[in-house]
């Protein structure tokens, strides 16, 4: 899953949820690619999203 897929991934997500819905969650599995670096694209994919409130470590 490339950045572009993790951005649609996101818009696909919160199209499922409600107001009712507090919390939600992307499994990202990660093989062949060093964990830093995919952790380094998930930042800056979600940080700019308009629905991106907080990282929360």
């Amino acid at each position: 899953m490339g950045p572009k897929a993790f951005g649609e991934a996101i818009d696909q997500r919160l199209g499922y949820t409600t107001w009712r819905d507090r919390k939600t969650a992307i499994l990202v599995f990660n093989r062949g690619t060093e964990t830093s670096t995919v952790l380094t694209g998930i930042d800056t994919v979600a940080k700019p999203h308009g629905n991106f409130k907080r990282a929360v470590a």
